[in-house]
């Protein structure tokens, strides 16, 4: 009797499943595991229960795909409780993710994790190239541009020939300083986790939204309003400052802009240092005048609050990007009950944050005030408005991105509840959607390829016909061996013949639904 052997791994998702926020998912393959991001969700709630209870401590390494903090947040917790493994992501990664978990524990007031914990990360922290081929133990991975924001990664993770794709966040559609993501990173992947934010919704046109943002922006400045922007200050709040410099320098504009957030100006330090991981225009610009794109002429940079001067028509782009602490709530908390002022929203706006509630028509809200440390309520009477500038795929960019890629099976994650389900029914046709929960895991076989070829070779010699049940291959002579879960049991023909149809019988069913 001739045997194919097959080895599993598992996918266990540990939270970020079906909602924005807590990224992070567990790999093990043989004795390899590998953790794929650890954020904190919204709120910068510990995730100290789940690092006990899946031994996040004890994994062989951290791969973070960029520096958002609902990616990466939860990465002290993890180093508070012990861990001492390699944490791999992209040179810019490192530096962001740097100034951004430092900024996030000073808003706490150090209440989160402390300086030591975010030193002894960047000890442990080893830094890629995008494309640079790295090894853990059994598994083999890569990343490549996810045009998400400076230094983003998708991961393409190889286990014994076989692919795995992590998308982390990703956009195919570049702007003013990133490329579109590096999509034909992969094809028939076996798995792919793919984020899905915006799975229910389509963008306009590029030209489009940005005609309509100056629009307003120009309409509100000349009846003497102030707008304000609420911009993540890493990713969309470069972008939006790369637009708005552009436009006032071809308008020969002179109203006043202002970049507010306590780390504006590391945060640009850090994108000039890695400018050749800019798109090409950026490369071009770099080579022709010799200077750094973020040498801003018509921004000026506010790094506290007694600089910002609310008595003249000017814009703001300020963290946080969803009214949830720092300089936007504080802006927005003097500037919302005067009706010529305007509020735009970027991005994504998460459930229960001050933002989407604004957006879902509600003009009571309790806004953070960072300077008393306690919450306000302002009555809104200015104009609230959302033009996306997301650097997110939106859902036919997520159905053109599965359509190539042509994974075998694929976890929606990443996404409300709304969002994943209507993606899921766009994608059912290019591939096999899996359930995905938090605390869900996913088991998969994948073949040692020597080993199949060895064992065919001698199967066509011996004429033995191979059937598979369940995903489990096994050769028949007079009876079979089946793997139930780990037990083998020897099944006679007849009941070979029963399992066989049962599982037609499930697949024709599966097939008609």
């Amino acid at each position: 009797m001739v045997y194919l052997k097959e080895e599993k791994f598992l996918l266990k998702h540990v939270g970020g499943t079906s909602k924005i926020g807590g990224s992070c998912h567990l790999l093990e393959y043989k004795d390899t595991r590998i953790l794929l991001d650890m954020g904190s969700e919204y709120g910068g709630k510990p995730p100290s229960k789940k690092i006990d209870e899946q031994r996040l401590t004890e994994v062989d390494a951290l791969i973070i795909s960029h520096a958002h903090l609902d990616h990466c947040g939860g990465v002290p917790y993890l180093v508070r409780q012990g861990f001492s493994s390699p944490i791999y992501c992209t040179y810019p990664t490192r530096d962001l993710m740097r100034i951004l978990l430092t900024d996030a524990m000073k808003l706490s007031g150090n209440r989160l994790y402390t300086m030591q914990e975010i030193e002894e990360i960047f000890r442990l922290t080893v830094p890629l190239h995008y494309h640079e081929p790295c090894n853990v133990g059994e598994v083999e991975f890569r990343f490549f541009n996810a045009g998400h924001i400076l230094g983003s990664a998708l991961t393409v993770l190889t286990l014994n020939k076989e692919k795995i794709l992590y998308t982390g966040d990703f956009s195919p559609y570049g702007g003013n300083h990133l490329e579109g993501a590096e999509t034909s990173c992969v094809e028939k992947p076996m798995l792919a986790v793919c984020e899905s934010t915006y799975g229910d919704t389509r963008f306009e046109a590029r030209r489009k939204r940005e005609q309509k943002l100056f629009e307003t922006l120009l309409k509100t400045l000349e009846n003497n309003g102030i707008v304000l922007i609420p911009s993540f200050a890493v990713g969309r709040s470069q972008e939006i400052l790369l637009m708005l410099e552009n436009q006032w320098k071809s308008k020969k504009l002179e109203y006043p802009i202002y970049f507010c957030t306590g780390l504006a100006r590391k945060a640009l330090e850090v994108y000039r240092h890695h400018a050749p991981w800019m798109s090409g225009s950026i490369q071009n610009y770099l080579v022709t005048t010799r200077r750094s794109p973020f040498e801003l002429e018509k921004i000026r940079l506010i790094e506290r609050v007694n600089q910002i001067n609310l008595n003249e028509p000017s814009v703001y782009v300020a963290a946080s990007g969803m009214l949830t602490g720092g300089f936007s709530a504080y802006i927005a908390s003097k500037i919302a009950e005067k009706k010529e002022n305007c509020i735009i929203f970027p991005g994504y706006c998460g459930e229960g944050t001050p933002a989407k509630k604004l957006l879902d028509g509600e003009r009571k809200v309790y806004l953070y005030d960072f300077i008393t440390g306690g919450e306000i309520l302002v009555n809104v009477r200015c104009r609230v408005m959302e033009i996306n500038f997301s650097a997110h795929a939106d859902q036919q960019g997520l159905i053109n991105a599965i359509k190539q890629w042509r994974p075998v099976k694929t976890c929606v994650v990443h996404g409300e509840r709304e969002a994943k389900e209507k993606l899921t029914q766009k994608i059912r046709k290019y591939t096999e959607v899996l359930s995905c929960i938090d605390g869900g895991t996913h088991e998969q076989f994948i073949k040692s390829s020597a080993e199949e070829k060895a064992v065919l070779s001698e199967a066509i010699q011996r004429k033995i016909v191979f059937h598979e049940l369940e995903g489990i291959r096994f050769s028949l002579v007079q009876g079979a061996i089946v793997r139930d879960k780990e037990q083998l049991r020897l099944v006679t023909l007849e009941e070979l013949n029963k399992l066989i149809k049962k599982r037609e019988n499930r697949e024709k069913t599966r097939g008609n639904n």
